[in-house]
This record gives structure tokens, C-alpha cells and sequence, in this order.
């Protein structure tokens, strides 16, 4: 019968269901914890302090080659530019990295061109690619 048992039996089965509350304390503060510092050295977006200090975007085009006229392509596009100068300093690649030459760009290629915006819709690139043949 269990009122005919010692005092011992009752002192142990008690020390054993609080050292079992105790190990799930720890094991549910660590889970949280855990979870709290899974956002630790994410960086947060968030507005400049001083909006002189953002940095403008470069001017971009998205189109198709229409016409080349020495350093000048003539473009088919949706963005306010239609003209294209680019020269030797200008870096030309395709889609994977690989340089390509100013003799590499024809009519009918889509193309993507960063630079400066020179007015009239004209765009000076810095950097060409091109994203499909003809």
C-alpha cells in the first residue's frame, strides 16, 4: 500500500518531477533565445539620417539594338532613352561575364546599358550586356 511506504520514496519521486520541471525551464528558455537571436547580425533596412548622403542610381536601359552607327546605337525602348554612346572604356559583356567586343553588338540584340544620362535621350554607358542574340 502507498501510505505504508517511507517518507524517502515520496522525498525522491518529488526531487525527480523538479529536476524535470527545471530541465524543461532551461530547455524552453534556450528555445527562445535561440529564436531571438536568429535576428541578430541581419542588417535592418532603414531610412538615412541625412537624405544628402544617398547616393544616386546610375541611369538604366532595357531594349533592343535598332541601328549601329560607329560608337552610337540607335535603341528600341520603353525608357525615355533612344541613343546609346559608348566608347573604349566602355565594358561590354553577355548575360554569363564574358567580355565581348564593340563588333559583337547587332541590330535586333537585346541589350541592358548603365552610364550617365546625357540629355535628349541619350544615355553615355559605362557598361553594356548583352542579353540575347538576334
Amino acid at each position: 500500500m502507498f501510505w505504508q511506504r517511507k517518507p524517502i520514496t515520496h522525498a525522491v519521486a518529488l526531487w525527480i518531477l523538479v529536476g524535470l520541471a527545471a530541465a524543461t525551464l532551461v530547455a524552453v528558455l534556450g528555445y527562445f533565445s535561440m529564436l531571438t537571436n536568429l535576428r541578430q547580425g541581419v542588417v535592418q533596412a532603414q531610412p538615412p539620417k541625412n537624405s544628402g548622403t544617398v547616393q544616386a542610381q546610375s541611369p538604366s536601359l532595357f531594349g533592343t539594338i535598332v541601328s549601329i552607327d560607329g560608337q552610337l546605337l540607335k535603341i528600341d525602348s520603353k525608357q525615355a532613352f533612344t541613343e546609346i554612346l559608348f566608347d573604349g572604356d566602355t565594358s561590354i559583356t553577355s548575360v554569363g561575364g564574358r567580355a565581348r567586343s564593340t563588333s559583337d553588338l547587332k541590330a535586333g540584340m537585346v541589350i541592358t546599358a548603365t552610364g550617365k544620362d546625357l540629355g535628349n535621350g541619350e544615355l553615355g554607358a559605362a557598361a553594356i550586356v548583352i542579353l540575347e542574340n538576334e
